[in-house]
């Protein structure tokens, strides 16, 4: 089982250390601490509650992995393992090189490669619907638009008419 220190998880939630250690102080986070000087240690499982509990972290730790779904694991690949491939995905360097000398099994990367691939597609089929709906409303206000400069004209054709009327009175 894999476990965090108060700075890894910090950083991962993007908060101050010092929140983390309130959190445990209060209990909302559940740690081990070995010694004083070794600093709490937060089992994944504690950390995958804690998520599930605070929907605003879990949020942050969707967003930085860049997947929604199960808060804490995607696809069962550990938090700071889906972090690490997301950033390796995004800086495009996973290369063949990476996978010989990776320390991450070729499971969990094949499971978080499919789960990614699984968010982009569902990701994109979203913004075609929001670009086909907004397709359709650019639509209705350009006939608005021509609706109005027609209105404009008939107005603009009629007041001089009116005003010629006028002059030959």
């Amino acid at each position: 089982m894999n476990t965090y220190t108060v700075k890894e998880i910090a950083d991962m939630l993007k908060t101050n250390p010092e929140t983390v250690r309130r959190w445990i102080r209060v209990g909302k986070l559940e740690a081990n601490q070995s010694s004083r000087k070794g600093g709490n240690i937060v089992s994944e499982q504690s950390l995958n509650k804690f998520l599930k509990t605070t929907p605003k972290y879990a949020g942050i730790v969707a967003g930085t992995i860049g997947l929604i779904g199960i808060p804490g694991l995607i696809a069962g690949v550990p938090i700071l393992t889906a972090t690490f491939l997301r950033t390796m995905v995004a800086q495009k360097s996973i290369t063949e090189e990476y996978f010989k000398n990776a320390q991450i099994s070729v499971p969990e990367m094949l499971k978080f490669i499919d789960t990614s691939i699984n968010s982009s597609e569902k990701t994109i089929s979203a913004k075609k619907e929001e670009i086909s709906k907004l397709g359709l409303e650019i639509k209705a206000e350009e006939n608005h638009v021509k609706e109005l400069k027609a209105l404009r004209e008939k107005l603009k054709s009629q007041r001089s008419q009116v005003s010629s009327d006028r002059k030959e009175k």
